[in-house]
């Protein structure tokens, strides 16, 4: 590898930079229905040209597929020829690209893409999967309304209702028609997700293409956000080339800066591409010269600590205006993990899960009653759970046997009336910090406390209890608190275990909960904290101060 300086990129004629002006248009329909494809129009009402520059999608299972997307020949609706639900040749396909669909909350997921619409022009779209039954979620509108209805606008795009459209056997496009066509008897299926779009004659960011390609993970950008993908150290990456001109020739930039947007430092070339590298921090190449592209091919290697990679790939490509042809500029930051402060679960009920080993957190797995866990969960209500979350918030004894794994002082508060949950991870020590939050419709009321993991000793504590902030609810009120811990379903009931200051207990069984129960605020006078330290029988012997 050599160190590659701007005068190795001097094929790039400079042009000016023009801001872009994107914007996403949500259409946010509920889902609840989806099938491998769909088809609907998107209408441009404005007087100039917008280029939608990608779209967002949500599937109803969690899967990897390639999505595809097509235009209709010519502007217009496709409804205006029922054979365009079904004729492949009345269709141009516009491009395609790996994605993994998840039904998560606020998991849509970007696909890039380019397609211009004139002016007061309506063009219409088909998204679809490459994969038979690997759905894309939507939502099944009224009757009458497909086609004709307006399912989002902001002013410059129209979003219509549309239809599914299922695949044939081994994920052919243009199966079967859900919704429609009939115009006024059917019911429409309402795309799900957002459109992404610009009204500027240039990009913030490259994008790849079926020419030059260059991703990591898989994680691909559109011209209004970056390609970013964020990862824990030591996780696997793999560096994903691709040309479909093999044989071609290429090499790839790249250095250890973030990239840079358009009026941020990229460099637009005489034919619209952008070097999204930061070239003033400088640059290294991969081979050291053009050499042929072999196809795609992946570079695996674990993520650094600390550390950001940025790469982008030139194509020689005579078809292009430029000559070349620039994939997107990837970026790759590998994440050390850990770090004090961070947010946690806010408001009524609410959970935060955290994956072991996951961006942005790193944590690692923790030890709970013997049993390594992989997923906890934080709970506004005051606890630390494996595997599974729970949002109850009515505290029992006989629900602390029959759910799910939990440490802390389980009660309703809700930090929507004040206070704030927070995380940290120093050394392995995975800790949960209870700010000074309220009992649920109960104003004027505050408990602090930490909950905590160590993963090197196995060692849990409910620490740094604020006794002036322990305090029942106020005159009326009747919440309930089950302060402690329980290893969950099968676990057995030695009774109440009455913690009190400079004491400490033991157990013999290994399935035993730990716990006090009773009116919230009332069950650790005097203590600051308890030390749960694992014991040979798999349980835990306590110490309070």
């Amino acid at each position: 590898m050599k160190r590659f300086l701007l005068p190795a990129m001097a094929m790039l004629a400079i042009a000016s930079l023009v801001t872009a002006q994107c914007a996403v248009l949500p259409v946010a329909t509920a889902g609840g229905n989806g099938q491998t494809g769909y088809m609907f129009d998107i209408e441009n009402i404005s007087a100039n040209p917008v280029t939608v520059t990608g779209f967002d999608v949500r599937g109803l299972g969690n899967y990897a597929t390639t999505i595809n997307l097509r235009t209709l020949n010519v502007t217009g609706s496709f409804t205006a020829l029922a054979a365009n639900t079904t004729t492949a040749a009345n269709w141009t396909l516009v491009g395609s690209g790996p994605i993994t669909l998840s039904t998560a909350a606020n998991s849509a997921l970007p696909f890039p893409i380019a397609i211009t619409i004139p002016a007061a022009t309506k063009q219409a779209v088909y998204i679809t999967t490459s994969v038979a039954a690997t759905n894309l979620s939507y939502t099944t509108g009224l009757a009458g309304t497909y086609g004709t209805a307006i399912i989002a606008t902001d002013g410059v795009l129209n979003v219509y209702a549309g239809c599914g459209k299922g695949q044939l056997t081994g994920g052919a496009p243009f199966g079967g028609t859900f919704g429609g066509p009939t115009v006024g008897v059917s019911s429409s299926r309402n795309f799900r997700g957002a459109v992404t779009y610009q009204t500027g004659a240039l990009a913030s960011w490259e994008t790849n293409s079926l020419v030059s390609s260059v991703d990591f993970n898989g994680v691909n950008g559109t011209p209004c956000s970056k390609a970013l993908t964020t990862v824990c150290a030591g996780s696997p990456v793999n560096a994903t080339l691709a040309s479909n001109g093999a044989g071609t020739f290429f090499d790839v930039f790249f250095n250890l800066s973030p990239t840079v947007g358009n009026g941020a430092g990229a460099i637009a070339t005489a034919g619209g591409q952008l070097v999204n590298l930061d070239i003033m921090g400088g640059l290294f190449m991969l081979n050291g010269t053009l050499v042929p592209h072999p196809g795609t091919f992946s570079i695996p290697f674990g993520a650094p600590a600390g550390l950001t990679i940025s790469a982008q790939q030139l194509v020689l490509d005579p078809t292009h205006v430029d000559g070349i042809n620039l994939s997107q500029a990837a970026q790759l930051d590998g994440l050390a993990g850990g770090g004090v402060g961070l947010v946690g679960p806010a408001g009524d009920d609410t959970v935060l899960t955290i994956v072991a080993g996951g961006a942005p957190l790193c944590a690692p797995a923790l030890t709970f009653y013997g049993t390594t866990q992989t997923t906890y969960h934080v709970v506004t209500n005051g606890r630390l759970m494996w595997p599974i979350g729970s949002t109850s918030f009515s505290p029992t004894v006989a629900a602390a046997q029959a759910t799910t794994g939990t440490l802390g002082i389980w009660t309703d508060y809700n930090t929507a009336i004040g206070g704030t949950v927070t995380l940290d991870l120093v050394g392995g020590v995975f800790g949960v910090n209870f700010n000074a939050i309220g009992y649920f419709g109960m104003a004027g009321t505050a408990s602090t406390f930490r909950l905590e993991n160590d993963s090197n000793t196995g060692i849990v504590k409910i620490a740094n209890i604020a006794q002036g902030s322990q305090a029942p609810p106020p005159a009326g009120g009747t919440a309930n608190s089950f302060l402690g811990m329980s290893p969950g379903i099968g676990a057995t009931d030695p009774g109440q275990t009455l913690f009190s200051p400079l004491a400490s207990g033991v157990t013999a069984n290994a399935t035993d909960m730990l716990y006090n129960f009773g009116l919230a605020g009332t069950l650790a006078p005097g203590i600051t904290s308890i030390t749960f330290a694992p014991n040979v029988v798999g349980n835990y012997d306590w110490s309070s101060l």
